[in-house]
């Protein structure tokens, strides 16, 4: 299995190939909306931009000819060093390709303690991974992704220092509680 790194070096040396790449992370991270409303926008107008900047990596687990095994969205930037969002196919589960994408973005990130959240529905999933690496939860959040679902933040809060929600661009709060 095979670590790639897509991000703004690839973007530049490699363009046909990190389109290919991009095209194939859509396609797999596509049922996300189901927890996470809007994913896709998300994905298009925050992680593709964030690529050509920079400040976004997708590290992906693939084989050559097949679908990508497992990918991992990191955010680097001064004010944040996060994991937004980390999926392993589910013929994966239990292979350890989890915990090593979570590596390779401690790595990328520069932290083993990045901010992250997970949906209330997918805590259980990662609760024995998050006591694994010492996980430190820091708040609970009702309604910032889906109407009275809760989200619950790792290593940190999703608040900036005037006490708002940090949201990605573009990203809307739900207001419903």
């Amino acid at each position: 299995m095979k670590t790639i790194f897509l991000n703004q070096e690839l973007l530049i040396n490699a363009p046909e190939y990190a389109e290919l790449l991009v095209h194939e992370s859509r396609k797999m991270l596509f049922d996300m909306s189901n927890y996470y409303p809007n994913f896709t926008d998300w994905f298009d107008s925050t992680v593709i931009p964030g690529l050509e900047l920079g400040e976004r990596t997708i590290i992906l687990l693939k084989d050559v000819n097949r679908p990508i095994a497992g990918i991992g969205i990191v955010k680097d930037t001064l004010d944040e060093k996060k994991l937004c969002c980390l999926r392993v196919r589910d013929q994966y589960h239990g292979s350890g390709l989890g915990i090593r994408l979570f590596k390779h973005s401690f790595a990328e990130l520069g932290t083993d303690m990045p901010l992250l959240s997970v949906s209330s529905e997918k805590l259980p999933e990662f609760k024995r991974v998050f006591d694994y690496f010492g996980f430190e939860f820091g708040e609970e959040y009702i309604g910032i992704y889906r109407p009275k679902k809760r989200e619950m933040s790792f290593n940190g809060e999703l608040l900036s220092s005037n006490g708002s929600l940090q949201l990605e661009a573009g990203q809307k709060l739900n207001t419903f509680v």
